[in-house]
């Protein structure tokens, strides 16, 4: 249970937003589009837990010929109860080891000004955060 954002081994190397509760249910949202090495990348995700709405995107700073100038997910997960006390986990899965959970799989790379939210930011809001 918990939350991650980062990237997946299928399809390659795409993003992806995982979204799971206390009672074991899990989402995975997958942006389908590979990640390319020494690229850089937008990428937000938005939960809204009262309507069950998810939304990823994959933005290409530099674009690469052939490849899609955004990539935009939505997906209606339904409500998950984010009352718990599960982790968040940016570019880092997180599994269970002496009790304790770890950060496992971590992104190779950087992450610049990441960003949490007390609520879904609409487009102006992502807009804003991209510059």
């Amino acid at each position: 249970p918990g939350a991650a954002l980062g990237g997946a081994h299928q399809p390659a190397g795409c993003c992806l937003l995982i979204l799971g509760d206390a009672a074991d249910r899990v989402d995975v949202i997958r942006s389908g589009t590979a990640l390319h090495e020494r690229q850089w990348y937008f990428i937000a995700a938005t939960f809204d837990a009262e309507t069950g709405i998810a939304r990823l995107i994959q933005r290409p700073l530099d674009p690469i010929v052939g490849d899609p100038v955004e990539v935009a997910r939505l997906v209606a997960t339904g409500p998950i109860d984010g009352k718990n006390n599960v982790p968040l986990a940016m570019g880092a899965f997180l599994c269970e080891s002496g009790g304790r959970e770890k950060p496992v799989a971590r992104l190779n790379g950087k992450i610049d000004r990441p960003r949490l939210a007390s609520v879904a930011l609409d487009d102006g809001a992502i807009a804003a955060l991209a510059g």
